[in-house]
């Protein structure tokens, strides 16, 4: 499971503005968020975070997996790189960008070491998206027209995680 707490741009504040919550300490909400569900996934009646206070919570069924499905942060700002170390199972750098994959990583694993986490023990990921096209305009001209309405820009600002080539000859 892969979770943010807002993206820039159109769909950040729009999308909290519509469900009522505020901006304002969205990355705290998030981070209480999940420790509720580690606390739900454990076993726990209750609830009492800064932001979140539950009683009586039901019994709920049981993960599959002992502690519940790994957690994966979606970030790449400093602030979401020492979060993932601290407490999130994987990495998923938003937006990506390969160039600084390599030092977000070491961020990432020190953020858990300085914690006393097995910084191996979080998982490292890359969000790539590949078209293959007839030629590099149509190929450009598709991810345009699916990255608008999906991350509010145009491809050529993701182009360092976006892969345009022409498709192979056909034989």
């Amino acid at each position: 499971m892969t979770v943010g707490a807002g993206f820039p741009g159109r769909f950040g504040r729009p999308l909290y503005t519509l469900s009522e919550l505020p901006w304002e300490r969205r990355f705290a909400r998030l981070d209480e968020t999940v420790a509720l569900w580690r606390a739900l996934w454990d076993g726990a009646d209750s609830f009492h975070g800064e932001i979140l206070q539950f009683e009586d919570i039901p019994p709920t069924i049981k993960p599959s997996r002992a502690g519940g499905p790994p957690i994966w942060l979606g970030g790449a700002t400093p602030a979401a790189l020492a979060r993932t170390g601290r407490m999130y199972d994987g990495w998923l750098p938003y937006p990506p960008d390969p160039a600084d994959y390599a030092s977000g990583l070491h961020h990432v694993r020190k953020a858990a070491a300085d914690t006393g986490r097995v910084a191996e023990d979080i998982t490292p990921a890359l969000f790539v998206t590949v078209r293959i096209d007839d030629d590099n305009e149509s190929g450009r001209r598709a991810l345009d027209a699916y990255a608008r309405p999906h991350t509010a820009c145009r491809c050529r600002s993701w182009r360092g995680s976006r892969q345009l080539s022409p498709a192979p000859p056909t034989r």
